[in-house]
């Protein structure tokens, strides 16, 4: 039996959004999925940097993307990152929560890109 895996997104907020307009929608889903591994990247980089402000402003930002592209299960790390105080700089469970958050994000773009065949 063809398991298929656990969606871990949603696009029914995109999509009453544009009014279901596959072209428009798989245009800013093109956008999100090359932004988006853009903005993981940075905020692995401040996380070898110890730069939290940057990673803070970082993860405010990418909150856009996640929430439209409705990626589950996101709310813990974002409701830490929110409030987070970036002067700590040991930030243990900050570390922890990203690497887990973005598996998930790498997952749901992956599926998104084979869903909506966004890179043929």
């Amino acid at each position: 039996i063809h398991h298929t895996p656990k969606r871990n997104y949603n696009l029914a907020f995109l999509e009453d959004y544009y009014d279901h307009e596959p072209g428009f929608i798989n245009n800013i889903l093109k956008l999100y999925v090359q932004d988006t591994p853009e903005m993981l990247q940075e905020m692995t980089a401040c996380i070898s940097n110890n730069d939290w402000k940057q990673f803070k402003a970082l993860a405010h930002k990418i909150k856009t993307n996640i929430m439209m592209m409705g990626i589950e299960p996101v709310d813990e790390f974002f409701k830490a990152s929110s409030a987070m105080d970036p002067l700590d700089t040991g930030q243990a469970s900050i570390r922890l929560m990203f690497q887990a958050f973005k598996q998930i994000v790498k997952d749901a773009l992956e599926q998104i890109i084979a869903d909506r065949k966004l890179n043929s």
